[in-house]
């Protein structure tokens, strides 16, 4: 008797674990979007929190993808399957750059590393024209 229940326990054990791979399986295959993440940084290494990664679909009726990068430059963009994007990371005072995915790149991770751009601001002269006036009441 106890074999019989062994025997029946295990069986449903079995396919119990194939139901699973079965749903594991369809959700990867019929999974729409991909992502790609990673970091942004400096010629330094040192992380540039709140870049702007802008994904650009080269398809006009496709939508643009975008994520700011968090406070350690790490950023985890969702990007959509069969789809090429030029990816455009920037940030104030340093270079744009700019990365084409395509669709049968295996991409996951990727760190932009940003240089400074050589521009510097001119000098700024701040005027104060008033002239004393006395009120009288």
């Amino acid at each position: 008797m106890q074999k019989r229940n062994k025997k029946l326990f295990l069986s449903k054990i079995k396919k119990s674990a194939q139901i699973i791979f079965v749903l594991f399986f369809c959700c990867n295959t019929f999974s729409q979007s991909t992502f790609l993440s990673g970091f942004v940084l400096d010629s330094n290494n040192k992380p540039l929190e709140r870049a702007n990664i802008i994904a650009k679909p080269t398809l006009e009726n496709q939508s643009i993808k975008f994520v700011i990068a968090d406070s350690n430059g790490y950023f985890n963009l969702e990007l959509s399957k069969n789809t090429t994007y030029t990816i455009s990371v920037s940030y104030i005072g340093f270079k744009e750059q700019q990365l084409t995915l395509e669709p049968n790149d295996n991409l996951k991770n990727y760190n932009f590393v940003l240089e400074k751009k050589g521009d510097q601001l001119k000098e700024i002269i701040i005027k104060n024209n008033t002239t004393n006036r006395l009120n009288i009441l």
